[in-house]
């Protein structure tokens, strides 16, 4: 993917544009992408050199008028993330967006936890053997959809004393080991067979058709909840919690980057994932 430069701006900027866009996860480039052309209509001429703090708040407060405080949010962040790439190319002087405070909207996280039992609910209405692997694997481990369908057989490894661990690709390029609970992986084998392939994804599905199965699945099971593939990760997490996962050991898990103050007195057990503290289901 690359942008559509509004005005004229120099071949480096250019580059540098088309450089931040490309070194963002698939799903944050379109929403980043969507962001950055959003914001340029409120200064289609202004390179982006020259954009300084006066106008940098004159397009917040333009952005706020006329969009959901959502779309504000995402196109703010966005905004800082592609100054300070620019700022370390030393393309630009300051990143002038890092000085204003938007307000975050309204998290409504709490209002998309499912119940262990809703959890069960969904599994039990897959329409297939192989979905309601995918759900529980969601489930179990605590992945971000793109990550769950970028994971092929290679990733999976043995370590000590028989333990299956995951090697996860996750968001900014950080990678991170989640243990694979014997029942995930003893189901996984089961599914595939003796005949896998290293390289072979274990799941043929995009984000989109993981978003239509939940969709397929929530009609079936009745819940009226319209959840998506995020909703069995925040599921992962208050249920590990619950059981007695630490918060580091779900915060490593999930692959979050970082925890609040307190939180950094905890410390986390060389191996231990939150997946194995989540009940089967």
């Amino acid at each position: 993917m690359t942008l559509a430069v509004v005005g004229r701006q120099p071949a480096a900027v250019v580059d540098a544009l088309n450089d931040w866009i490309a070194s963002q996860t698939p799903r944050t480039r379109v929403g980043y992408a969507n962001a950055y052309t959003r914001a340029r209509q409120f200064f289609p001429h202004v390179p982006l050199a020259d954009v300084d703090e006066g106008l940098a708040a004159a397009v917040v407060d333009d952005l706020r008028r006329r969009y959901e405080p959502t779309t504000v949010h995402t196109t703010y962040y966005a905004l800082r993330s592609l100054w300070s790439f620019l700022t370390d190319r030393h393309l630009v002087a300051t990143n002038p967006w890092r000085k204003i405070r938007v307000q975050p909207p309204k998290n409504r996280r709490a209002e998309r936890i499912l119940t262990e039992e809703e959890v069960r609910r969904l599994v039990a209405a897959a329409a297939n053997p192989r979905q309601a692997a995918f759900l529980r694997f969601l489930y179990a481990m605590g992945l971000r959809v793109s990550e769950a369908v970028s994971v092929t057989w290679r990733d999976i490894h043995e370590g000590a004393e028989g333990r299956y661990y995951l090697t996860v690709y996750g968001k900014g390029g950080v990678t991170r080991q989640v243990e694979t609970p014997p029942w995930i992986y003893a189901l996984l084998v089961l599914l595939r067979g003796e005949g896998r392939v290293a390289g072979e994804r274990l799941w043929p599905f995009s984000d989109r058709r993981a978003r239509q199965i939940l969709t397929a699945v929530d009609r079936r099971a009745q819940l009226g909840k319209r959840p998506s593939p995020h909703w069995l990760r925040h599921a992962h997490a208050t249920h590990a919690l619950r059981h007695g996962a630490s918060l580091v050991t779900v915060k490593h898990t999930l692959g979050h980057a970082r925890l609040e103050t307190t939180e950094t007195y905890l410390h986390l057990e060389p191996g231990e994932s939150s997946s194995t503290f989540v009940p089967q289901v």
